[in-house]
Formats: structure tokens, C-alpha cells, sequence
């Protein structure tokens, strides 16, 4: 009588097929997961990096309407986009200092004005706040 031997084995058994199958799903499923981990996390940093440069410009706009036009709200577009802008006075602090050059004092009477603006991406059906800064000027 003649011992089995695996000499003969002319192929894959199913137990070896199925590991290989289960190895490779789980690699595609890795590399699947980190790619789209990836793209999302790419497409978070542009939008984030668009509102950062468009939220510099805001904000030089509104300081500037605020303070000298006197405006409470408004739009401003930027890259194809328009935000809209909205000002709310927080506080307002009467200031008084001493300026004293060569020997003589004068005073100076003001007001300091701290006020947060809010921007929208859009008005309607319903406002989106995207973002929140806070500013400080001196009236005379």
C-alpha cells in the first residue's frame, strides 16, 4: 500500500481561496477607507482655506463701513461667492487718557466700541452662519 502524498496537489484548495479572498478585501478596504479619508479631508482644508481668505477681506470691508459709513449689515462677494455681513455693537466704553509732551498734559475724550459681526453664506430660505469675528476701534 502507498502513503498519500500532496506532491500531486494541482491546485488551490477552497480553504486556501476563501483566505486569499478575506486578505484582499480587507486591503481594498483599507485602501478604500484612507483614500476617501484623504479627499474629504482635502476638500475640508480648500473650503477652509477659500472662507479664511474670504473672511480677511470681510473683515477689512465691514471695519471700514462700520466705522466710517456707519453701516449695521451687508454683502460682499468674493471668488464668485457672496456673503453677507451683519454688525452688532457688543460694548461701548467711554475712555479718557493723558497725552503729555513736553511737560503739558492734554486730554482726550473717546469712546471705545467693541462689535462682533457675523457673516452669512446666504440670506434665504434660511441664514447659514459661517462665521463670527470680534473688533474694537476708537471714536473720537
Amino acid at each position: 500500500m502507498k502513503p498519500f502524498s500532496f506532491n500531486h496537489q494541482r491546485g488551490m484548495t477552497l480553504i486556501e481561496v476563501l483566505i486569499a479572498s478575506v486578505i484582499l478585501f480587507i486591503s481594498i478596504s483599507a485602501i478604500s477607507y484612507v483614500s476617501k479619508a484623504m479627499l474629504l479631508n482635502e476638500m475640508r482644508l480648500a473650503r477652509a482655506t477659500k472662507y479664511a481668505f474670504a473672511f480677511e477681506y470681510i473683515q477689512d470691508e465691514v471695519s471700514y463701513r462700520f466705522e466710517y459709513e456707519k453701516q449695521r449689515e451687508g454683502e460682499y462677494e468674493f471668488a464668485g461667492s457672496t456673503y453677507f455681513w451683519q454688525v452688532e455693537v457688543v460694548s461701548e466704553k467711554p475712555v479718557m487718557s493723558e497725552l503729555v509732551v513736553d511737560g503739558e498734559g492734554s486730554m482726550s475724550n473717546g469712546t471705545m466700541i467693541l462689535y462682533s459681526t457675523s457673516v452669512f453664506s446666504q440670506l434665504s430660505p434660511s441664514p447659514k452662519k459661517i462665521a463670527e469675528f470680534k473688533s474694537v476701534y476708537w471714536r473720537e
